[in-house]
């Protein structure tokens, strides 16, 4: 696994984490978290966990 890829893995758990202990915004959280912009974050999200941070959040 690279180093980029490594370091992607964590910030999605982090936010996956922040989603389930805060009400903070989605794109507070991706802010926070240097991610590009909110889109690429909850494409990345669904990518990674297989829901959007707000299907998550729903649950």
């Amino acid at each position: 696994m690279k180093i980029s890829d490594f370091i992607h893995k964590l910030k999605l758990d982090k936010a996956r984490e922040l989603l389930y202990t805060t009400d903070r915004p989605v794109e507070d959280i991706s802010r926070e978290l240097n991610f590009s912009c909110p889109k690429y974050f909850s494409n990345s999200y669904k990518q990674h966990f297989f829901e959007s941070p707000t299907e998550f959040r729903m649950r």
